[in-house]
């Protein structure tokens, strides 16, 4: 055995995950996920080039190659693989501890992951937005009604007098002019929604691509962010596949946010309650994407932190994600003012 590999094996045994395996055992080549560089000989596990901390373990352990579950793993399986890599990105810490450099990427299946979980999250908030509308445009609440009735019964003008003549009470006025909202008007105003907002050439669903917009190129812009700070780290070699897994992983949370919002729009139509909380909803729109980025940051600080290893992972994450809201903010309101 040579010099330099006696020297690797006499290394104190404080932590045998950290501890330098036997390289005249070793017969393939290791490299660095995140750069490629070749870590034959060295002695700590720390890749000399990016600055990657890893563990010994999982560079050279063939079983740990390949995730239970990750979709990106598992095309045998792609509609339960898709359901358990959203549902495990719910705990961002155990999910970024469970995924490392070392499982390949395959980047066809991270794009259709991509592109399938956008399109789920569009489909979601557009279909519970539009329930919503319905709830507005398909009737009258009861309460509504009841205060038509007293205002108009406490008045003695010529609207109190049409009501009794044409339509034999106030209640008979109230019925025929603001109907009680059913399932049926509520399903109509939605049907009508979803039609004006299909055609993409038209103004409601140019407005509506402006809009969801972000939804498909927030990931995309987080690593052109992450590309910045990893040059001025000195990562400059880190391949954007591995910025690019962490994005996606860390985007599919929309699936969540746009689920809630949709089941709690079914959950008003199921109890017939009429009361639309629209209005409200797009006066605290802005609120609601801030609490979306918060989420959004708390989870790509897991994957900066556990994944990438990054030094300093909530000032990246933040800076980062500073710098996404001025690039789509600069892609999407020349578009919506135009």
């Amino acid at each position: 055995m040579n010099e330099k590999a006696t020297e690797i094996l006499i290394v104190p045994p404080a932590a045998s995950a950290d501890r330098a395996p036997d390289w005249g055992a070793v017969s393939d080549e290791v490299l660095c996920p995140l750069c490629e560089y070749n870590l034959r000989g060295i002695a700590q596990p720390r890749c000399p080039e990016c600055g990657y901390r890893f563990k010994w373990e999982e560079m050279l352990d063939e079983r740990r190659r390949r995730h239970p579950y990750l979709f990106e793993h598992h095309p045998e399986r792609n509609v339960g693989s898709f359901l358990r890599t959203a549902h495990g990105g719910l705990r961002p810490r155990r999910f970024w501890s469970s995924l490392h450099p070392v499982q390949p990427s395959r980047v066809s299946r991270l794009l259709a992951y991509h592109l399938i979980a956008s399109m789920a999250a569009i489909v979601l908030s557009v279909s519970a937005l539009a329930l919503e509308t319905g709830l507005a445009q398909g009737g009258f609440s009861s309460g509504f009604r009841a205060n038509m009735s007293v205002t108009i019964n406490n008045t003695s003008g010529a609207l109190k007098q049409y009501a009794e003549s044409r339509y034999g009470s106030v209640q008979g006025y109230v019925n025929a002019v603001y109907p009680r909202s059913t399932r049926a008007t509520i399903l109509q105003g939605t049907w009508r929604t979803i039609q004006k907002s299909w055609p993409i050439g038209s103004g409601p669903g140019a407005m509506l691509l402006v809009r969801y917009a972000p939804v498909v190129l927030w990931p995309w812009a987080t690593v052109l962010s992450l590309l910045i700070f990893q040059m001025s780290m000195r990562r400059i070699k880190v391949r954007p596949i591995h910025l690019l897994r962490a994005a996606i992983y860390t985007h599919d949370v929309v699936i969540c946010v746009t689920l809630a919002m949709f089941l709690f729009a079914m959950g008003k139509l199921a109890l017939n309650f009429p009361d639309s909380i629209l209005l409200v909803v797009f006066e605290w729109l802005p609120i609601g994407c801030a609490f979306l980025l918060v989420l959004l940051c708390y989870r790509l600080h897991a994957a900066t932190m556990l994944y990438l290893r990054f030094d300093r992972a909530w000032a990246v994450v933040v800076a980062s994600q500073v710098i996404v809201v001025l690039i789509l903010l600069n892609l999407i309101l020349p578009l919506e003012i135009w």
